[in-house]
């Protein structure tokens, strides 16, 4: 590796250090954005009933075992719901391939008329 190549390389490795130091600056002052919102909230809220007063008061009085169960609960409710909306991409993106594939093979194949998704179409339901 050559002198100049040397140079280059360390002069990245010096920007990629200063962008992860802006990144995770940015990310910090983020977090202290997000904080600073919650506490003008609460000091907002303090001294009245709202709903948020008996929705604290809920969480309160909830056991660890309530915890744990309901923090699954809403675990495996993000988790569906991502991969739900990953396959529906995934179709999406191959689809169009699938169909110019079927037509290299076949050019007289007619399609299955699902949607872009791969879901049956509304008339059919």
């Amino acid at each position: 590796m050559s002198r100049e190549q040397m140079q280059h390389e360390r002069w990245l490795k010096g920007v990629d250090h200063v962008l992860k130091t802006v990144r995770h600056m940015f990310t910090c002052a983020t977090i202290a954005f997000g904080l600073y919102l919650i506490r003008a909230a609460i000091s907002d809220l303090a001294g009245k009933t709202t709903l948020a007063d008996i929705a604290l008061s809920l969480w309160v009085t909830m056991r660890a075992r309530d915890w744990i169960s309901a923090v699954c609960a809403v675990g495996a409710l993000i988790f569906g719901l991502s991969q739900w909306n990953l396959r529906r991409r995934n179709i999406k993106q191959l689809s169009d391939r699938r169909v110019y594939l079927e037509r290299q093979i076949d050019p007289a194949r007619e399609s299955s008329q699902l949607t872009e998704t791969g879901d049956t179409r509304p008339e059919d339901r």
